[in-house]
């Protein structure tokens, strides 16, 4: 049996059992621990957003002096802590883009090894 893939007349694979690519394989299952890490990591992470979101774009029309403005730290806050978190993610990764460039490095060749 002969298939026309991505413009050339070919045979398939003679693993694919008659399909022109084969199946992916799965490694794992996820199990019912890595959805529940997952479901609270998400949960979490909504709940930060939600909170953020009311932090930044509702308490500035808040009145001075109201209960609300209790449960936020100073809106100064809403815009240093997220430019520090940026600034240590950049500098976290221009690190280990330093360290993968300083390892794949071609190692240096001596004079000696050179007029030979």
């Amino acid at each position: 049996k002969i298939r026309r893939v991505f413009g050339a007349w070919s045979r398939p694979p003679s693993n694919t059992h008659g399909r022109a690519y084969p199946r992916p394989v799965r490694l794992s299952s996820p199990s019912m621990d890595d959805r529940s890490a997952g479901l609270a990591i998400f949960v979490c992470a909504t709940a930060l957003f939600a909170y953020y979101t009311v932090w930044v774009l509702v308490t500035p029309f808040v009145e001075p002096g109201h209960v609300v403005l209790s449960w936020f730290p100073d809106r100064v806050y809403a815009i240093l802590i997220p430019a520090y978190a940026g600034a240590c993610l950049v500098a976290l990764v221009l690190a280990l883009l330093g360290g993968v460039m300083l390892r794949a490095r071609p190692a240096r060749v001596s004079n000696e090894k050179k007029t030979r």
